[in-house]
């Protein structure tokens, strides 16, 4: 909430690569998927495809905030390329790409659902101190909605009737748990980095 324009510049820049992958990671769990989720997943799809706005797909929505944002010398801010930042991005992509960590997947995906409104809100705080135009950071402000709901539907949709009919609750679980691990040690990591900037 105290960040200065160049350090909240500098968080968004940090959390590019996994924000505008997140639309390919949707496909990888939608394929193959159990048929009990799949129309839970369709419509997370749908909102991150702008729900047929090419101009509001949460891509173009995340590009026009790095874009326009205001400051100097963006080029120079350097990057937050930490392990723990990689190990966050890794975890994704490892769960997606390969089928028998599928359900470790799900749970990544969920807990992913469920934590991010409630950081996204105090983003949303921060660039109404900074009087940013509500255009510009509306990638948070609907997320920080939109993603009650997808939470609850990934609870009730994906993730009950996927336990209730297989021994995959562990892997569940472990996905969960290594989402909130490699977060927490992403933002910890960079808490320090933004410290860094003036």
């Amino acid at each position: 909430l105290e960040a200065t324009e160049t350090q909240l510049f500098a968080f968004f820049n940090s959390d590019y690569e996994l924000n505008i992958r997140f639309f390919d990671l949707l496909i990888l769990a939608l394929l193959n998927s159990p048929v009990t989720g799949r129309m839970e997943m369709i419509k997370n799809l749908w909102d991150e495809s702008g729900k047929g706005n090419r101009k509001e797909t949460h891509v173009n929505m995340f590009n026009d905030l790095i874009e326009h944002f205001n400051i100097d010398n963006k080029a120079l801010i350097q990057q937050h390329d930490t392990w723990q930042k990689l190990a966050g991005y890794n975890l994704f992509m490892l769960a997606s790409l390969n089928r028998k960590n599928y359900y470790v997947l799900l749970g990544i995906m969920a807990a992913t659902e469920i934590i991010d409104p409630q950081s996204y809100l105090k983003v949303q705080q921060a660039c109404k101190r900074h009087n940013m135009s509500n255009w510009l950071y509306r990638y948070y402000s609907e997320h920080s909605e939109i993603d009650v709901e997808h939470a609850k539907g990934w609870l009730t949709y994906v993730i009950e009737p996927i336990v209730a009919e297989n021994d995959v609750k562990r892997d569940v679980l472990l996905g969960a748990y290594l989402r909130l691990k490699t977060c927490n040690d992403y933002y910890d990591s960079l808490y320090k980095y933004l410290k860094t900037i003036v």
